[in-house]
């Protein structure tokens, strides 16, 4: 058998064979857009019926493929290799083409392997007759089509979220989300120097508020009696060498009027040992007077304020310390505020005396990305990434251990199956659910005293990350979000 039959057959077979395996994904809901079907399918339809516009087809979409897979491979072999600034500044080039699946992208680069040995000296493709050569038009047809085709299923997944009236669309990356206190509200942290935006949950619009220096947000909160957000930054101005005159920390919005206050540190700030003036997490307390952040990178710190006179009222004594305080989260009795503290510790703070009451450890380390108190107060959940003797690799694996804060024990343990690491969680209003999300596109719903996961939510953009998520104050909705969208979920059955 000559090259350009063999040719022919290898792609025959391992197009067929990428359909399959796509059909497949479709089917168990690995990948959820049917337009993931295109290349496959046009691109035997061109193979079957070879010459005239088929060799334009498949020599344009084989180009933007190629070009997919070869910059993807750069950006892991930077990772790999442990160059960090290429990273910043080209994070792998995540363009909307199909999925990164393990077993399917094996099946692409074979596809496109046989393509580079076969295809290029391939008569039954390239060679055409001038009698059948494609008119203009067809021409351009086939260049059109094979250009935009990586891209369906961004166009498709953008055009289901348009016709969604569950989905808003925050029209830039999403960091983090927050409910008002009467669930009417979300907050949203956007990506970069962007505005964050207050959604409106019934007319499905919002509004931006920039901050003072348009500085990154890290951190929003609501107050609980609604009159205010608290935007967390940082900013240094006024500074000679290596001392900050003054730092604006939080901005403070009352809703009803847009009237915004800065709460500011003013004494000098050595900017020598601390270079990163950041507010990491705001919390007010649950009567709105007080509210508790934490700041600082290389010396975090953290401080209570209070709300009404804009003056620093509080500092806890973490001086020479290098530890991390955030996340942190106000007691619904507004007595303690709590942090993480060490390498796998929470640490409960008295506000009367400004230091440590009590500290919750079982004695591994990792890394705590979200603590959350329940309701009622009693427990408190902490989204745990523990240095697990079990996992794969000896590598962290994600747990949410629930303490029962008075007893200073955990009362039960929640974990996954997959090693991946746990990014978040949100208690529900009544206690009974915590939502919860590791490095992928789906949510966990777990029933809380029956320590068991009861349903797996999708989130408005599929295979993107999940960014963050929230059950709104007053029970109606849960939300999630990822990309550039928000989808709310109805909280009176689980999936509508």
């Amino acid at each position: 058998m000559s090259r350009d039959p063999i040719g022919i057959l290898l792609l025959k077979a391992g197009t067929f064979l990428y359909g399959v395996i796509v059909i497949y994904q479709i089917y168990a809901g690995i990948v959820h857009y049917l337009s993931v079907l295109a290349l496959p399918v046009i691109t035997a339809l061109a193979l079957w019926r070879p010459r005239i516009v088929g060799w334009i087809f498949l020599w344009v979409a084989f180009s933007f493929h190629f070009l997919y897979y070869a910059l993807n491979f750069i950006s892991l072999l930077a990772m790999y290799i442990g160059i960090g600034f290429i990273m910043e500044w080209w994070p792998g080039l995540k363009l909307p083409f199909l999925g990164d699946n393990a077993l399917i992208w094996l099946v692409k680069v074979l596809i496109f392997l046989a393509a580079a040995i076969f295809v290029g000296a391939n008569k039954q493709l390239f060679d055409t007759p001038d009698n059948q050569r494609p008119s203009h038009i067809r021409k351009a047809c086939a260049i059109l089509l094979a250009a935009i085709l990586p891209f369906l299923p961004w166009i498709e997944q953008t055009a289901w979220n348009a016709l969604d009236p569950r989905v808003l669309d925050n029209q830039t990356e999403i960091k983090g989300i927050c409910f008002s206190p009467d669930g009417q509200k979300i907050g949203v942290i956007n990506g970069g120097p962007d505005p964050i935006n207050i959604w409106n949950v019934e007319t499905k619009k919002f509004v931006s508020l920039r901050a003072s220096h348009n500085e990154p947000t890290n951190s929003l909160a609501f107050s609980p009696d609604g009159k205010y957000v608290a935007l967390g930054y940082g900013q240094a101005y006024g500074y000679r060498k290596y001392e900050a005159r003054e730092t604006v920390k939080i901005d403070l919005w009352e809703l009803a009027t847009g009237k915004r206050i800065e709460l500011r540190r003013t004494e000098p700030v050595d900017l020598e040992k601390d270079s990163h003036r950041q507010v990491n997490r705001v919390a007010f307390s649950p009567n709105s007077a007080y509210l508790a952040c934490s700041s600082g990178s290389d010396n975090e710190f953290i401080e209570i304020w209070d709300v009404g006179s804009g003056k620093l009222v509080k500092t806890f004594n973490t001086k020479g310390s290098v530890i991390s305080y955030t996340p942190m989260a106000y007691s619904p009795d507004g007595k303690s505020v709590a942090t993480k503290y060490a390498y796998g510790e929470i640490a409960i703070w008295d506000l009367e005396t400004a230091a440590i009451a009590r500290r919750l450890t079982e004695g591994y380390k990792g890394i705590i990305h979200e603590i959350a108190y329940s309701p009622d107060g009693r427990y408190l959940a902490a989204a745990f990434n523990k240095e697990w003797p079990g996992s794969k690799g000896g590598t962290a694996k994600g747990f949410i251990d629930i303490w029962d804060v008075a007893a200073g024990k955990i009362d039960k343990t929640l974990q996954w199956d997959s090693d991946n690491h746990i990014k978040g969680l949100s208690y529900s209003p009544d206690g009974k659910y915590i939502a919860s999300f590791q490095l992928g596109d789906v949510v966990n719903i777990w029933d809380v005293a029956g320590s068991r996961q009861i349903d797996t939510l999708t989130g408005p953009v599929y295979e993107k990350p999940i960014a963050s998520v929230a059950y709104s104050p007053d029970g109606r909705y849960l939300a999630i979000a990822n990309g550039q969208y928000i989808k709310l979920y109805g909280m009176k059955k689980n999936g509508e």
